[in-house]
């Protein structure tokens, strides 16, 4: 009868660990350390169907952590933390990073300012902003005419490239005046033009008074978007014109402006 009862009570709990097993399919685990010689790389190989595998390895040689594919490196993170993607596509839901982001072998840009100007913004020597046609602009009509704005911006973590995107809007009279952006890299920090456009609003045919006053805008924006190398943790941004009338005749405004670091 003890037998019996041994018996019974092995195969009731192989059953119930059999089912246990096919409910959770799998093996939970709270830590596993791969600790291979100072020589070898430490590995995670996973294969399908004997064709398809991903390696998970953190390479004894370079001390790089790599996902890799059969074919190439799908990420990689160099020792001196480096990230670097190497796939064709990449889909993500969104995106943090701090340091610097590469694609392929190809650094990008990061994005240190944007001002979009929905809301007034501050630092500038004219905050003043307003809505021509369906743009939110720094100035704009009766606000900006003849004369500089500028703004300094400050803390630029460390960088050696800059990038400024900005759009500059002519609006009403302009007469062949000029539109113009300056930055302070010259000597000993000076400011220097770095972008400069004449406007004409004669010289169009069939336009469209979008705002302020009964002229008609035949160019109402232009596109600024240069380059220039820079290393200082600051950086004098100024937008102007030549105009030399009331700003109820002709202004000038700035929108989507953008400062990129490489």
């Amino acid at each position: 009868m003890k037998y019996f009862f041994y018996l019974a009570f092995i195969i009731s709990h192989f059953f119930f660990f059999s089912k246990s097993s096919a409910e959770n399919l799998g093996l939970n685990i709270s830590r596993i350390i791969l600790a291979s010689p100072s020589n070898q790389d430490s590995s995670i190989n996973f294969v399908f169907d004997n064709t398809q595998t991903l390696l998970i390895s953190l390479l004894a040689e370079t001390g790089s952590f790599i996902i890799k594919n059969q074919r190439f490196n799908l990420l990689e993170i160099d020792a001196k933390d480096t990230l670097q993607f190497n796939s064709k596509i990449m889909k993500l839901q969104g995106l943090h990073f701090y340091g610097d982001f590469y694609i392929s072998t190809v650094k990008q840009w990061k994005l240190f300012i944007y001002e979009n100007y929905w809301s007034e913004p501050y630092g500038w020597t004219n905050n003043s902003i307003s809505t021509c046609g369906g743009i939110n602009m720094l100035g704009g009509y009766g606000l900006l005419s003849g004369g500089e704005i500028m703004k300094e911006f400050t803390e630029i973590p460390t960088h050696s490239v800059i990038r400024i995107v900005a759009n500059y809007h002519y609006i009403d009279a302009w007469s062949g005046e000029t539109g113009f952006m300056r930055v302070n890299n010259g000597k000993d920090k000076t400011m220097e033009y770095v972008w400069t456009e004449k406007h004409d609003f004669s010289k169009g045919a069939n336009v469209t008074s979008i705002c302020g006053a009964k002229y008609p805008e035949n160019k109402l924006t232009t596109n600024i978007d240069l380059t220039f190398p820079h290393s200082d943790t600051s950086l004098v941004i100024g937008f102007g014109s030549t105009l030399d009338q009331d700003p109820l005749e002709n202004s000038f405004g700035v929108s989507n402006l953008q400062i990129y670091l490489k």
